[in-house]
């Protein structure tokens, strides 16, 4: 084998073998960081212990606040439900899911006459 071909063998191992370790690198740490197991342990310990208390954030909302928030919540997506419901639309025909639209109609047309042509050009 010639030098030269050496060289680019050389290359494409070394570039394929550094490919394949980065992809192993990635779906390793894909696995690392989507795996509930290391989060598992450490909350069994603290429960069996008893140290495991819920973790609160500064300024965070009462319960009494937290269900006035989502009574809120649930009235204003009631009320757009209503609203939505009660909105008849201007036109219906825009609408209509019975008749296909002109666009399929056109690509329909072009499929069918594509496969005359073909059958006449194979005879």
């Amino acid at each position: 084998m010639t030098p030269e071909l050496l060289t680019v063998l050389w290359i494409a191992a070394v570039g394929s073998s550094l490919l394949f370790i980065a992809l192993g690198g990635l779906v390793g740490l894909m696995y690392l960081l989507t795996a509930p197991w290391p989060f598992r342990r450490q909350g069994r310990r603290q429960i069996r212990r008893g140290t495991h208390r819920p973790v609160i954030a500064a300024g965070s909302p009462s319960e009494a606040e937290e269900r006035d928030r989502r009574r809120r919540a649930a009235a204003i997506a009631v009320a757009l439900a209503c609203s939505e419901a009660e909105r008849v639309p201007e036109r219906t025909d825009l609408l209509a899911a019975d008749s296909p639209s002109d666009w399929r109609l056109i690509h329909r047309a072009r499929r069918l006459g594509q496969s005359r042509i073909r059958r006449q050009s194979r005879s």
